[in-house]
């Protein structure tokens, strides 16, 4: 299978070389070719006559075949070693740089020299030195490591992330690296990772409650907020399709209802239906998207039960206030404060002031006011609006006609669709001033008669009782004069009548006193114990007459000395203890004085009568210490008195800043 000249050469070199040694390509018989390595070596004999060629040959086809077959793989690797757009090295057991290929040096900016000068573990930043260095060490162990992450600063500064497969070469002295810059990949793959976590969060937190349904009207995904608007756990949800909550409509019509759902945004309410049975009003914003090219409908479910109950509430509001407005029977008027412009009135407002409509949203409040200035009503204003409070004040007004309205006005700010507006409430009361103007005058003419009256009682009842003390005195001289029994009785009961009479010119001249303001207290020093003895020894003959017994129960802690009017004081004990012992006929009598509170300088004392008398009814309370008044006529009858006592203890009681009571 070789030329004639590549014959005549091998019969050359044994002439010359004695041998050869060389390749050749032969055929076998049935035409097949194959390669044989064959050695000629020439020999002679003892006498050298005659000369002979040993020739040795052996079939080296397969060794030809893999040597051919290793020259591919080495021409195929260059070829992707050189056009690759990945970068390839080939480093050393230590990781310094051996090969690299021209991605390589675009991938570090560094030139092929440069790298030569490098190591793989140099080039990477401190955190990502010691992950490298293991990396080396499991690809000596175990032949590859793929799929290793790092950065790595390019020659100019830049960060970058680099993926890197690392494979042991088969002479076990190389390592070779692919890397590939996923520095995109990794910001994208982190921005999904946070989209992600945004994404559980949401669905988690939302305030609304968000659904993902496929076009069956299947759950396949939902918020917490989702699953506790309907009551259930979210393992319970998963099960459930749109036709298990929506009770607005059949199965068949919330699944087309899924279906029919646009790639824009739609908004509709409906009413769902929880677990417990229950229901509630929703409002849904609904809109179809695509996730892995498969088709779903996303919606966001918001329970508007109480947002319906408000508005509901708010329209009968309104139509209350309005009803009120109209129907009130003060005049209404909304000023708005930043453009100083009438914006809304009621029917009573233009009744009062008698303008039409459109007259009377041209007025201003100066127009209607003729007691306040422009700045005084400017200033007003302001202070309700800094206050945010309301004002209360009395002015006149002026109608249409001229005629001049005393109006009570109240005046509050609020805001009104983001605007700041007054609200004047106008009251007539031009009627009232005038009834109050006459009743004024009759008061003041009441009082002067009424002075006129206590001023004529209290100097008759002092003219009245000179003359009655001389008829006192005769008649206490007469009775030490012998007399018979028939005159000592006449007598007897001239002098007690006399005496009865002087007690009820003494309440009348007191109540007088008291009316027309000319009774003073006379403030000294006393004992509150020695003036309740004394007002006691005073009843007491009239009460052993009776059986009974009188007792004083004083409080220890009350101080020996006082000031006050002890003689007033007494006669307030007088009049309690003798209407005691006029109206009990048998039992005890208790006077008390306890300490009730102690300020400063000032003591307060309660001080009680109680007896076992006869008693009275709610009705006769009530009518107690009324002038001129008992709580029965018989008694006055039976027992005799004024109905005047009561009413000036109580007069007294209170001038001394107290109060009295049953």
């Amino acid at each position: 299978m070789h030329a004639k000249s590549f014959y005549t050469q091998i019969w050359t070199d044994l002439q010359n070389k004695n041998g050869w040694e060389g390749e050749l390509i032969n055929k076998k018989k049935n035409g097949e070719l194959f390669y044989t390595a064959l050695t000629i070596t020439k020999t002679e004999n003892k006498d050298q006559s005659s000369t002979y060629y040993i020739g040795v040959m052996k079939d080296i086809s397969k060794d030809k075949q893999l040597e051919k077959e290793v020259q591919e793989q080495k021409v195929l690797f260059e070829a992707m070693f050189k056009s690759s757009k990945d970068g390839i090295a080939l480093v050393g057991l230590q990781s310094n740089f051996l090969k690299v290929n021209e991605a390589y040096t675009e991938l570090t900016g560094y030139t092929q020299d440069e790298l030569l000068q490098k190591s793989c573990i140099g080039m990477s930043i401190p955190e990502d030195v010691e992950r490298t260095k293991n990396a080396i060490k499991i690809v000596i162990e175990k032949g590859f490591v793929e799929n290793f992450e790092k950065k790595c600063y390019t020659k100019t500064g830049v960060l970058f992330t680099v993926s890197m497969s690392f494979v042991m070469m088969p002479d076990h002295k190389s390592i070779l690296i692919t890397a590939k810059n996923i520095t995109q990949e990794v910001l994208l793959r982190d921005e999904l990772k946070k989209q992600r976590r945004e994404y559980k969060q949401l669905m988690k937190l939302a305030s609304d409650g968000i659904f993902i349904l496929n076009l069956d009207g299947k759950l396949i995904e939902c918020s917490q907020r989702a699953s506790t608007m309907l009551g259930y756990s979210m393992e319970e949800i998963k099960n459930l399709a749109v036709y298990d909550w929506d009770v607005a409509h059949t199965p068949e019509e919330a699944i087309q209802h899924v279906r029919n759902i646009p790639n824009e945004p739609i908004s509709f309410e409906t009413k769902h239906k929880r677990k417990d049975g229950t229901t509630y009003d929703a409002a849904i914003v609904a809109v179809k998207i695509d996730i892995d090219a498969q088709e779903y409908v996303y919606t966001s479910v918001r329970d508007i039960t109480e947002e319906k109950k408000a508005k509901e509430e708010l329209k009968n509001a309104e139509h209350k206030f309005h009803t009120l407005f109209e129907e009130s029977h003060d005049g209404i008027v909304l000023l708005n404060l930043n453009t100083k412009k009438i914006i809304e009135f009621n029917t009573k407002a233009l009744e009062m002031y008698g303008y039409t409509e459109e007259e009377f949203k041209k007025l201003s409040p100066t127009d209607l006011d003729i007691l306040r200035t422009e700045e005084q009503i400017r200033q007003m204003h302001l202070e309700l609006i800094e206050n945010r409070g309301s004002y209360r004040f009395v002015t006149q007004h002026k109608t249409k006609e001229g005629k001049v309205l005393d109006i009570h006005v109240h005046l509050r700010v609020l805001e009104i669709k983001e605007e700041k507006v007054l609200v004047a409430t106008l009251h007539d009361i031009s009627e009232e001033k005038r009834l109050e103007k006459v009743l004024i005058e009759a008061k003041e003419a009441a009082e002067k008669a009424a002075q006129l009256k206590s001023g004529f009682l209290a100097n008759m009842s002092h003219e009245i009782r000179t003359p009655l003390n001389g008829i006192i005195g005769i008649n206490t001289l007469l009775l030490k004069t012998p007399l018979n029994e028939q005159q000592h009785d006449y007598l007897k009961k001239s002098l007690h009548s006399s005496k009865l009479l002087l007690a009820l010119i003494n309440d009348i001249l007191d109540y007088s006193k008291i009316e027309a303001g000319k009774l003073e207290l006379s403030v000294h020093p006393f004992s509150l114990e020695e003036a309740l003895h004394s007002v006691s020894g005073l009843f007491e003959y009239s009460i052993v007459q009776k059986g009974m017994e009188i007792h004083i129960d004083f409080d220890p802690s009350i101080p020996d000395r006082m000031e006050g009017d002890s003689l007033r004081l007494s006669q307030i004990l007088n009049n309690l203890v003798g209407n005691a012992v006029k109206f009990t006929e048998h039992g005890d009598i208790v006077i008390r004085a306890k300490k009730v509170d102690y300020h400063g300088d000032n003591i307060c004392i309660e001080c009680s009568v109680s007896d076992t008398g006869i008693g009275m009814t709610e009705e006769e309370l009530e009518r107690l210490f009324h002038a001129f008044t008992q709580t029965d006529a018989s008694n006055t009858r039976k027992y005799g008195g004024t109905g005047l006592g009561l009413a000036i203890s109580r007069q007294l009681v209170e001038m001394m800043k107290g109060k009295i009571w049953v």
